[in-house]
């Protein structure tokens, strides 16, 4: 049932505690030992003694503790003081043997090796199945294991080892009772939404996004039959669409916790109305709308985080700065240099089209003026991004190239 090197170890361990529980084990009639030498020399002296007879241990085999049950082996294993870390190591490793073979059979089929050549379409493949199977398999282990052992030998091996718990950072605000409940729900609602993109094989369109909205409403109805209105509010700022969108595009733009709550209450407003998608462009009237709403939300973001940081809001959404603030500090420059080259970058391309737009300007004049603003912009870059300065030109500043044009 378990592996030969376990069975040997533990034969060994509880070959020793058999012993003292069986009372053969030899008893101490010299005078009390108060030091290490004279524990040393009583030792000496006690094995030369011809009165002494050796002690043999019992025979023990692993037979008279093993059972095929797992209740009644775990308290065999407790009725021999098997200490309770490794009946867990046991118990877990028995475990993970048995349901090793169940989800080695669902991945033999899925596992099959197609042609290089041939497109492959998660969609179509029936991983989303197997997957979904493997995962329920993993959930029934997990409660075995509690059930047996009264512990999650996993999160407790992650408190051993400092892993940080990801439910517990998730869903701390909730109480115990409701957790699994909820990922229940969480997972549930995620499989419908995986079955419309399959349905529609990968399209994302009109039809996707207006089915996938309604698998979200109805996902925040039954949290809101299960939560109270102050933990629907902390699992949406956690687990909600939008929060998660919102961690990948505020990176670069270092929100507090505050600034955070208030640009998601913004934003989920806007996104109850349209969620990730944007409307049909051939749909003028939709359009319109959608526009309106970007607007307003544009303004209500400027009102909650103040004109300042909501500049900074909006230039971490810009992809070229998020490359070079990446950038930057990788290569352990000061802070503020990726928003002080954004600024160079506006400021030149603002001056590059001024000259542009200037009619007064003959084409030589056109040319050196914005040759000037392209050199001058140059050697204030290289000033402040030293040998970062190539990195970024050959990565995301092809606007420097275009300067002098």
């Amino acid at each position: 049932m378990i592996s030969l090197v376990l069975n040997l170890t533990l034969v060994t361990a509880v070959g020793y505690v058999y012993k003292h529980r069986s009372g053969i084990a030899e008893k101490n009639n010299g005078p009390e030992l108060t030091d290490e030498s004279s524990a040393h020399k009583a030792r000496i002296q006690k094995s030369k003694s011809a009165s002494d007879e050796a002690v043999v241990p019992a025979k023990f085999t692993w037979h008279e503790v093993e059972s095929p049950d797992y209740r009644a082996y775990i308290a065999r294993l407790r009725a021999i003081a098997c200490p309770e870390e490794t009946i867990r190591d046991i118990i877990v490793a028995d475990v993970d043997k048995l349901y090793a073979g169940k989800i080695k059979a669902l991945r033999r089929e899925s596992n099959k090796q197609s042609n290089y050549w041939e497109e492959k379409n998660w969609y179509e493949s029936g991983g989303q199945d197997t997957w979904r199977q493997q995962r329920a398999l993993e959930k029934e282990k997990k409660a075995l294991l509690i059930a047996l052992l009264g512990v999650d030998p996993q999160k407790e091996k992650n408190k051993l080892n400092g892993v940080p718990d990801y439910n517990e950072q998730m869903y701390s605000f909730l109480p115990e009772e409701k957790r699994q409940v909820v990922q229940d729900i969480q997972e549930r609602f995620q499989d419908l939404e995986q079955e419309v993109y399959r349905k529609y094989k990968g399209y994302y369109g009109e039809e996707v996004q207006a089915e996938t909205r309604e698998i979200r409403k109805q996902r925040k109805a039954e949290l809101a039959q299960l939560l109270t209105p102050y933990e629907l509010d902390e699992y949406e700022l956690r687990n909600s669409n939008v929060a998660q969108q919102m961690q990948w595009e505020t990176r670069s733009f270092n929100a507090d916790e505050q600034e955070f709550r208030k640009v998601f209450k913004v934003k989920q407003a806007f996104d109850g109305q349209y969620g990730s998608f944007s409307p049909d462009p051939d749909d003028k009237e939709e359009m319109k709308k959608y526009q309106a709403m970007q607007e307003e939300m544009k303004n209500q973001l400027k009102s909650e985080l103040g004109e300042k940081r909501y500049k900074d809001y909006q230039r971490s959404q810009d992809w070229d700065y998020q490359q070079l603030d990446q950038l930057t500090s990788r290569a352990g420059l000061a802070e503020g240099t990726a928003a002080k080259v954004y600024d160079m970058k506006d400021t030149a391309l603002d001056q590059a089209k001024k000259i542009r737009s200037d009619n007064s300007l003959t084409s030589e004049e056109r040319k050196k003026a914005l040759q000037d603003v392209k050199t001058t912009t140059e050697e204030e870059m290289k000033k402040t991004l030293g040998d970062s300065y190539s990195k970024y030109t050959s990565r995301s500043g092809w606007w420097i190239r275009q300067l002098g044009q």
